[in-house]
C-alpha cells in the first residue's frame, strides 16, 4: 500500500521515518505535533508494518507518505527510507515527538558535512526523579560507547545510510547494530536539544524490572546471541517473521552470502608502494585505478552475492571512489589495526549483522581473479566447507572464504611475507577446522607481476 500527500514544490531537507504497528493510542497526538514541521522542509513518512487497528486511518490526513509492509522495524525504516526525498534522515519512534527547533540545530551543525550520524537528547514524557535518573545514564552510556538506542532518535546523511545499506536485516537490536557500524566510519554527533519518548513501557512493566530486563538483552547480544532468538524473548507473544525474507526473488546466486571487497582509497604515493623501483607514482596510481576498475566491474556484473566494499580511508564526498560506486555495493570503512584486525572485523559484522551465512574477501590486486572461481569458492561455502582459500604465488592468499566467525584464523600472522598462507592453515588445523585451497592465482606485488598483465585475455589495459 502507498499514499502520497501532493508533492512540496521546494525540496526537503530532512525526512522524518516513523514505523508504525497498532499505534492508534498515541500516533494522532504525536502526528499532531509535527505538523508544523511538514512546512518547514520536511517530510513525514510513516511505515505502517499490518497494524490490525486504525493506525493507518490516522496517518494518512496527517503524512507526506503512508507505506504499508511487513513488520519488523528494521525492514519498515529500511523501505521508508528508499522512498525518502530528504538529505537527512530522521528515524523517529512513533511514541516519540520532536521539536522545529531540534530540527533547526540538526540542519544548522550539519549543513556542510555530507557524510554524518548522531542522536537528540533524551528527555521522557514523565518529568518524575526516576525518569531523570534513567535518561541521564542512557545519554552517559551513549557519549561513552558511541551507540544509540531508537529512544534517542537516530539521525544520518541519506549519502552514508545508502553507501552502509541501511539497517541490518535483524529484528532486534538494529539500532545497536547501525550505530556499530556507523561509529567505525565516523564519531557521532550528539545534539543539546530534546526529543519528547514516552515513558508508557517503563510505566507498564515497572522501572526497575525494563532496566534490568534491557541490560540482559543487550548483555546477550554483545556476548553473541542471535536477533533472532533475542526477539523471542522481547516479544514472546508475537508470531514474528523471518527478518530475512524478501519480498521479491533475489537476483544473486547465493542468496545468503557476501563478497567483501578491501581496497585502500587510490591515492598517490599511497598505493602498491612496492612497485616503486619499476614504475613512477603516477603510473603506480594508473595501475591501482585500473585494477579497482577492473575488480568492481567483474563482481557488479557477476550477480553472484551481496558486495561490500571495504574501504581503508576516509568516508567523504572528495574521496573519488564513493561517486562513482555501483548501487550493487555497500560502502563500509576497515577498522583501524592490522589486516587480521580489519578483516576479521570484517567477517563478524558481515556474519552477525547482514543476511549472510557466508563471506569471502578478497583484493584489489589480483587481475587473474574469475567470476568463476569466485563462484567455486561460495560453492564449497554453500555445501559446508569451514574455511576456503585461494592461495597466492607468492605465500598469501588472494581470497578467504568463512561460514563462521573463527578469529583465531587471523591472530599472530606474519602479515606480508611469504609465511601468510602456511601459518593460516596450522591455524585451521589447531582449532579443528576443514578447509579446502582453490588453485594458486598470481597478484600485483612486484615489479615482475607487471609482465604478466600483458598475457591477460582480454588484454589488461592500464597505462593512460
Amino acid at each position: 500500500m502507498l499514499w502520497c500527500a501532493k508533492k512540496l514544490v521546494k525540496m526537503n531537507l530532512v525526512s522524518i521515518i516513523i514505523p508504525v504497528l497498532d499505534e492508534e493510542a498515541t500516533l494522532l497526538s504525536n502526528l499532531n505535533s509535527l505538523q508544523i514541521l511538514r512546512d518547514n522542509q520536511c517530510e513525514i513518512i510513516v511505515v505502517d508494518g499490518g497494524s490490525s487497528d486504525r493506525s493507518t486511518e490516522i496517518a494518512k490526513p496527517l503524512v507526506d507518505k503512508l507505506f504499508v509492509t511487513g513488520h519488523g522495524r528494521s525492514r519498515q525504516m529500511n523501505f521508508g527510507a528508499e522512498n525518502s526525498e530528504g538529505e537527512i534522515l530522521i528515524f523517529l519512534h512513533a511514541d516519540s515527538q520532536i521539536s522545529a527547533e531540534a530540527i533547526s540545530q540538526l540542519i544548522r551543525k550539519t549543513r556542510s558535512l555530507s557524510y554524518f550520524w548522531g542522536w537528540f537528547r533524551l528527555t521522557f514524557d514523565n518529568s518524575s526523579f526516576v525518569f531523570l535518573i534513567i535518561s541521564f545514564f542512557m545519554r552517559l552510556r551513549s557519549k561513552i560507547t558511541k551507540v544509540c538506542t531508537g529512544d534517542q532518535t537516530l539521525f544520518v546523511s541519506s549519502r552514508l545510510f545508502k553507501r552502509i545499506g541501511g539497517f541490518p536485516s535483524i529484528p532486534i537490536m538494529e539500532d545497536v547494530a547501525i550505530s556499530k557500524i556507523l561509529r567505525t566510519c565516523m564519531l557521532p554527533i550528539e545534539l543539546d536539544n530534546n526529543t519528547l519518548s514516552s515513558a508508557r513501557r517503563w510505566e507498564k512493566d515497572g522501572v526497575f524490572k525494563t532496566v534490568i530486563f534491557m541490560w540482559y538483552l543487550r548483555l546477550l547480544y554483545w556476548v553473541g546471541f542471535s536477533p533472532h532468538k533475542l526477539v523471542r524473548r522481547y516479544y514472546p507473544r508475537h508470531l514474528i517473521t523471518d527478518m530475512s525474507e524478501k519480498n521479491q526473488q533475489p537476483k544473486n546466486k547465493y542468496r545468503n552470502a557476501s563478497i567483501l571487497l578491501f581496497a585502500r582509497s587510490p591515492v598517490l604515493g599511497m598505493v602498491k608502494t612496492r612497485l616503486s623501483k619499476a614504475l613512477t607514482k603516477l603510473e603506480i596510481l594508473s595501475l591501482y585505478e585500473s585494477m579497482f576498475e577492473h575488480i568492481i566491474c567483474l563482481l557488479d556484473k557477476s550477480n553472484l552475492a551481496e558486495i561490500q566494499l571495504w574501504l581503508d580511508g576516509e568516508l567523504s564526498a572528495k574521496n573519488k571512489v564513493i561517486p562513482d560506486l555501483p548501487a550493487s555495493f555497500t560502502l563500509r570503512q576497515q577498522v583501524s589495526g592490522n589486516l587480521g584486525e580489519k578483516m576479521s572485523f570484517a567477517i563478524r559484522q558481515t556474519l552477525n549483522f547482514e543476511n549472510s551465512d557466508s563471506a569471502i574477501i578478497i583484493g584489489v590486486d589480483c587481475p587473474a581473479l574469475s567470476s568463476d572461481y569466485l563462484d567455486r569458492a561460495l560453492q564449497y561455502l554453500q555445501d559446508g566447507v569451514a574455511l576456503v582459500l585461494g592461495p597466492a604465488e607468492d605465500g598469501g592468499y588472494v581470497l578467504i572464504g568463512m561460514n563462521g566467525n573463527y578469529p583465531e584464523i587471523f591472530e599472530d600472522i606474519s602479515w606480508g611475507t611469504s609465511n601468510v598462507l602456511k601459518e593460516t592453515i596450522v591455524k585451521a588445523e589447531q582449532i579443528g577446522l576443514d578447509y579446502f585451497c582453490l588453485e594458486p592465482l598470481w597478484d600485483v606485488d612486484r615489479p615482475d607481476d607487471l609482465v604478466r598483465l600483458s598475457e591477460l585475455e582480454p588484454v589488461f589495459k592500464w597505462i593512460k
